[in-house]
């Protein structure tokens, strides 16, 4: 309830900024926001190693680094995936401002957040910040969302934190309601991979920088220094040495968030190909069109 009031709350005072200012004094404020401190997000699913990614940029004294920074985009996720221009004013009025205040002239989030419906609107404004395209074995990633009860368009933590198959994506599941919480996980992943892919591509067309990662690289030695390079990030002599001492560690395990195993899900490949399955039949369907109220009933369930 708390997230719902605080996204209507926004919405409110976003309209009542609209009535005051002019959109193009707006628009070349967040401009140069992005002028004076270069931005860097991560496309990821979550539970992919952001948290432990984090703290592998805080190492490096020239910027600043949030895993979840404050203010967060998951006040308003759920209701920015049948309302994008909350999306946009939550970036213009709350979040842009608030990474001006950070210190350093660079500024790195790693919140899985980002890609769910905040890419698009800051694309669309003419800023372009760096990307990490962060990935993690699907089956690991499934499984852990699975033993935690998060289960996307279901729970509701799942609606909360995730995309939902009624949302605008860009894999479309048919008969979803009857997927199994694993193959709902799954499926998740797999459109994780389709944003990952379909951002960098349009991102390395126009020459902004791009990382790739898997996150068993942080695992070894030259492994972010890796990612720092194709962000055209400098590292000090100071800077590789915290980083080196990172190497192998772990953030955001949850151990005790664990509600069940994935060893009772059944079998998980059979599972996997009846997803993929689906997404093909799916890519073929007309997209149905769906009322307001439907999502709002829907957004009010995972806040």
């Amino acid at each position: 309830m708390r997230n719902t009031l605080r996204a209507v709350g926004c919405e409110w005072e976003y309209a009542r900024n609209w009535r005051t200012k002019e959109e193009a004094a707006v628009l070349q404020a967040a401009r140069e926001v992005a002028r004076a401190k270069r931005m860097i997000f991560c496309i990821s699913n979550g539970r992919s190693g952001t948290a432990t990614l984090a703290s592998f940029f805080a190492c490096l004294s020239e910027l600043s680094s949030a895993h979840e920074g404050k203010p967060s985009f998951h006040w308003v996720m759920r209701w920015a995936q049948f309302r994008p221009k909350l999306a946009r004013d939550f970036l213009l009025f709350t979040k842009l401002p608030a990474i001006a205040r950070q210190p350093g002239r660079i500024y790195v989030e790693t919140s899985h957040l980002f890609g769910k419906g905040f890419f698009e609107p800051m694309r669309d404004m003419g800023i372009t910040p760096a990307l990490v395209l962060l990935r993690r074995d699907h089956r690991k990633v499934a499984s852990s969302l699975y033993e935690l009860g998060t289960i996307p368009g279901r729970t509701r933590r799942g609606l909360k934190w995730y995309l939902a198959p009624k949302d605008n994506v860009l894999l479309r599941l048919p008969e979803w309601r009857r997927m199994s919480d694993y193959q709902l996980c799954y499926w998740h992943c797999l459109e994780m991979e389709a944003r990952q892919a379909s951002y960098g591509r349009l991102w390395r067309a126009r020459g902004i920088p791009c990382a790739d990662l898997d996150v068993e690289e942080l695992n070894r030695t030259g492994g972010f220094e890796g990612v720092a390079a194709a962000l055209r990030l400098q590292l000090s002599d100071a800077d590789a040495d915290r980083v080196g001492r990172l190497v192998g560690t772990r953030a955001n395990a949850k151990p005790k968030g664990r509600r069940r195993s994935a060893a009772d899900a059944g079998n998980l490949a059979a599972q996997e190909r009846e997803v993929e399955r689906l997404i093909e039949r799916g890519a073929g369907e007309p997209r149905p069109q769906r009322q307001l109220a439907h999502y709002v009933r829907y957004a009010v369930r995972g806040l």
